[in-house]
């Protein structure tokens, strides 16, 4: 088809001159041109046949610089092969590069200075480490070594595969060193998690009168971003706003990623406004920090403003927006993502299907969930610890550990991701036998040190199962100091098994390591309440008075529409409010003729039983669960979010709720998810 397109056209009188090949701008008109080449009397000069390669390899059609590749009338030559192979790389075509090359060689074409960089390129961007090992023996052979350019590609190579070691070894045996050099190894250290040695680069740099342009600034804020050098990150931004670097939209970005990640997100946000052009880049990077700050619905307008501005998303804006969506646990949100994913052919990134499977078990809707990773054509280890996880956020503790089983059975290797889920799994359900057993494992089978997280998820388990000595020996055991996530697991156990010596000294060492975090004071004076010790609730109480720290209000909400209802605790703000209580008392007087007594045990006060009750009738919960009887259609389940933990009292309100309607009731608190169906909760009570 292309040769009879070719030979078409009207016969030229002139050969076209290299130049006009590389100007031209579409394939049309370098057809054209091609054509004159091929009927003039004599088109034998191989520096044509090369251009042609190259500008077909520009315009993306690689089966035409090919296919002149192969129709070249002379033995191809260095000129020609390296078209040929900086065609494939300039369109991403990663592999063919070193066949080509092999190729090369086969012909006893002799490769020059110019044939490796783009060969490096090759094996950096499909991490062909070893291959880029061997032409770095070819390049020794041939004398390449102390080329510059040759040499930047080298060492980039190398950091692109993580072989930093060798990298600086190119670097240091580089005579000439311009400054991609520099720029390579003070990018290369950023990227690989060495900010310190990127910014020792950049001294250097400055050392010996490197010209610092824009690539070596996007560098070094990276590198300032990791280390959470605000300082330097600000005196960068103060100068590259006086050198006019600050318009170039990678130092912006970099700039915006460093603010937020040195926890300013205002400032982020002012030199994400203040840009002059905004690519993809830009946005996906405020909308992720927006989204990993909590500010959800932030995340949320911007990933709408992103689209108004005319940028299409890819799948780094999903992956950002979507985390957000879970946060907030909206299911008309999620489905509305999923079909933006769908209509714009993005349901085939494994990261983007895994944060929106994420979404739908956060939302409360585990089957959907699963039919997601069912589906999902690659599963890295990323997809199978979402999995694993969301089944243990539900309580769903047998099916979180079968898919762990599974996962191993595919010779998936898990990280500690993976164990954090299996063991949070563990919790939930309160397989104590099998939590150990993976904790073991973890360590001896697949060399995971235990961090943390691991610790916290153990201390925990071992302490709502009672076993409080044990989890104090395995604190006594850490090879590192407990965090207050650990001691605020012990110190939660205390309040279910009435420990009040353990907790004291628990909650000692929680005030030590982070003495403004109200919740923690709450849980002591609620351990002190439960155990009718009212002079140490009064002290506990005193003293967050005078630190000036106040229980976080609860609150619980409920999707209805397009709208989120919220409500707390004996709210009548709401414009149904009269409906609402209304619905609650009847099913008050419906749940106690079926056998449900308030528990007014929960309310730590120390009033009368009947002010307890009174306390326990407009709980959050209950507000939510009769806006939702009152407004949702019968057989969509009732999902309600709630940002703390949900009392004894509401969740027995709950399962009599479900029993006596008929009606599904999914709570999502700040620890799990509590499904309950016909009186039934997924957490058989262990919670």
């Amino acid at each position: 088809m292309l040769m009879a397109t070719l030979l078409c056209a009207d016969p030229p009188t002139l050969l076209p001159q290299p130049q006009t090949l590389d100007s031209c701008k579409s394939l049309s008109s370098l057809k054209q041109l091609h054509a004159q080449i091929l009927k003039s009397p004599n088109p034998s000069d191989p520096s044509l046949f090369a251009r042609l390669v190259s500008s077909y390899g520009r315009l993306g059609d690689l089966n035409a610089a090919a296919m002149v590749f192969e129709q070249s009338p002379q033995d191809p030559d260095a000129f020609l092969f390296n078209s040929l192979i900086q065609s494939h790389v300039s369109n991403s075509s990663f592999l063919r590069p070193l066949e080509v090359y092999a190729q090369m060689l086969s012909c006893g074409a002799v490769p020059n200075k110019y044939t490796f960089p783009h060969l490096f390129k090759a094996c950096a961007a499909s991490s062909q480490a070893s291959c880029g090992s061997q032409l770095h023996a070819q390049v020794i052979k041939l004398g390449f070594w102390g080329n510059q350019f040759v040499g930047a590609a080298l060492a980039d190579m190398y950091m692109k595969n993580g072989e930093v070691g060798e990298a600086r070894k190119v670097f240091d045996g580089m005579v000439d060193r311009d400054v991609v050099a520099w720029n390579t190894m003070l990018t290369g250290y950023s990227q690989n998690g060495r900010p310190e040695e990127a910014l020792e680069v950049y001294d250097r740099m400055r050392q010996v009168g490197v010209a610092v342009d824009y690539v070596a600034v996007a560098s070094v804020l990276a590198a300032c971003s990791q280390l959470r050098q605000i300082n330097l990150g600000s005196w960068l931004h103060s100068w590259v706003l006086k050198t006019g670097f600050a318009a170039d939209v990678v130092v912006a970005t970099a700039l915006v990623d460093m603010y937020a990640n040195c926890g300013e997100l205002r400032l982020a946000k002012q030199v994400f406004k203040e840009m002059s052009s905004k690519d993809l880049i830009a946005w996906n990077c405020l909308i992720c920090w927006c989204a990993e700050t909590g500010l959800t619905v932030d995340a949320f307008e911007l990933f709408v403003e992103m689209q108004r501005c005319g940028l299409k998303p890819n799948g780094s804006s999903l992956a950002g927006v979507l985390p957000a969506v879970a946060q907030f646990g909206s299911l008309k949100l999620g489905k509305s993502c999923h079909g933006f994913i769908v209509r714009n052919v993005l349901d085939a990134d494994e990261f983007v299907m895994t944060a929106l499977m994420d979404v739908y078990a956060k939302s409360g809707d585990l089957s959907v969930a699963r039919k997601l990773f069912d589906t999902m054509s690659t599963r890295s280890v990323v997809s199978w610890s979402a999995m694993i996880s969301g089944y243990g956020a539900h309580g769903c503790g047998a099916e979180a550990v079968s898919l762990f089983d599974k996962m191993l059975a595919h010779k998936i290797q898990p990280n500690y991701i993976t164990y954090i889920g299996v063991l949070s799994a563990c919790v939930h359900a309160g397989y104590v036998e099998k939590g150990r057993l993976y904790f073991q494992q973890m360590v001896r089978d697949h060399r995971i040190n235990a961090r943390l997280q691991h610790y916290t998820c153990m201390v925990d388990l071992l302490g709502r199962a009672g076993l409080l000595d044990e989890a104090m020996d395995l604190i006594k055991e850490m090879p590192f100091e407990a965090s207050p996530d650990i001691w605020g697991a012990l110190l939660g156990a205390c309040r279910i098994h009435g420990n009040v010596e353990l907790a004291k000294y628990a909650a000692d060492r929680l005030f030590e390591l982070n003495p403004s975090d109200p919740g923690f004071y709450v849980l002591l004076s609620n351990i002190y309440a439960a155990a009718d010790m009212w002079s140490e609730v009064r002290r506990v109480r005193g003293v967050m008075r005078d630190l000036g720290l106040r229980k976080p209000a609860g609150w619980s909400s409920i999707e209805i529409g397009s709208y989120v209802h919220s409500f707390i605790s004996g709210d009548k703000s709401h414009s149904d409010s009269d409906e609402i209580y209304k619905k609650l008392d009847e099913l008050t007087g419906t749940t106690k003729r079926a056998g449900y007594v308030p528990k007014t045990e929960v309310v730590l006060h120390d009033v009368e039983d009947d002010v307890k009750e009174s306390v326990l009738s407009s709980h959050s919960e209950k507000l939510a669960m009769s806006y939702g009887l009152l407004r949702l259609t019968p057989c969509v389940p009732i999902r309600i979010m709630k940002n703390l933990r949900t009392c004894e009292d509401c969740h027995a309100f709950a399962k009599f709720v479900s029993k006596v309607t008929c009606r599904e009731i999914i709570l999502r608190d700040a620890v799990r998810f509590h499904h309950i169906k016909d009186g039934v909760c997924t957490c058989s009570d262990y919670w």
